[in-house]
């Protein structure tokens, strides 16, 4: 069971606004929903930067990610379910998370929450789903 005495901003974030800010950044790199949040809560706003030059990014999971993931998918969109290889991800697990899609997509469930971020966000979600983290 998830750890609910988390005290964090997070906390006071309602999906409704996590939900905006995908969908802003989802169109573009900037969300002005993430920015007045992040703003809110004296913080860097994030910073999106769809299909990243391989030697822009500044640590070697992300580069050893990136390729993973662009080897993986070929000339598609995605990587097919099956090329994603837990294994094969040895040196980046504990830094990603790996969802599976239930009901068509009316839920996930974490196949996989790392143990980095885990630890970051105290919790471990790994066999929950999202809906699950809406409830008490």
């Amino acid at each position: 069971m998830p750890d609910t005495q988390l005290g964090s901003e997070a906390d006071e974030v309602d999906l409704q606004t996590v939900g905006r800010m995908a969908e802003e950044l989802a169109k573009s790199s900037f969300s002005p929903t993430a920015d007045d949040l992040f703003t809110a809560l004296d913080r860097a706003a994030p910073i999106v930067v769809w299909s990243p030059p391989p030697g822009s990014l500044p640590l070697d999971g992300l580069r050893f990610l990136l390729k993973y993931w662009d080897d993986a998918r070929d000339q598609a969109t995605m990587p097919p379910v099956s090329a994603i290889d837990a294994l094969a991800l040895k040196p980046v697990l504990g830094n990603i998370i790996i969802l599976d899609v239930l009901e068509g997509g009316a839920d996930f469930r974490f196949r996989l929450f790392g143990t980095a971020v885990a630890e970051a966000a105290r919790l471990d979600w790994t066999g929950r789903t999202v809906d699950d983290m809406g409830g008490p």
